[in-house]
């Protein structure tokens, strides 16, 4: 789905019909992509989701990854230039993916060098 427009009606739909989708490659997706409801409906209805690529998807925040309970499958979570996203954000995911062996936020403006450091401790520490 990268450089494609997928609104957050389009995610919704996915989290519905794809239930059992392990891969979803949604970089580049810019304004036209989803918002923070769109990120969390896949989170929430495709729970075998193992990678997640959202880079450079202007429209996320740290809300994508915060909403709903209990732990998250993923193994890789790609969110490479999204400005709205933290450490701290990132942090809680961090805490929610027990199976989470790669975490990239290169170039997410609320992700210092050093916090980019602490994460991937983080997620090293596990394995």
């Amino acid at each position: 789905m990268s450089k494609c427009s997928v609104s957050d009606a389009g995610f919704i739909s996915i989290s519905r019909g794809c239930r059992r989708l392990h891969t979803l490659y949604a970089s580049f997706l810019a304004s036209s992509g989803p918002s923070d409801l769109g990120v969390q409906s896949v989170l929430s209805g495709c729970r075998d989701l193992k990678l997640l690529d959202v880079s450079r998807c202007e429209r996320i925040t740290d809300k994508a990854f915060l909403g709903g309970d209990g732990e998250l499958g993923l193994q890789v979570l790609l969110v490479r230039v999204c400005g709205g996203v933290t450490f701290e954000g990132l942090k809680r995911v961090v805490g929610r993916c027990p199976r989470l062996q790669r975490l990239d936020c290169t170039g997410c403006l609320g992700v210092g060098v050093e916090e980019r450091g602490r994460l991937r401790e983080l997620v090293d520490e596990r394995w």
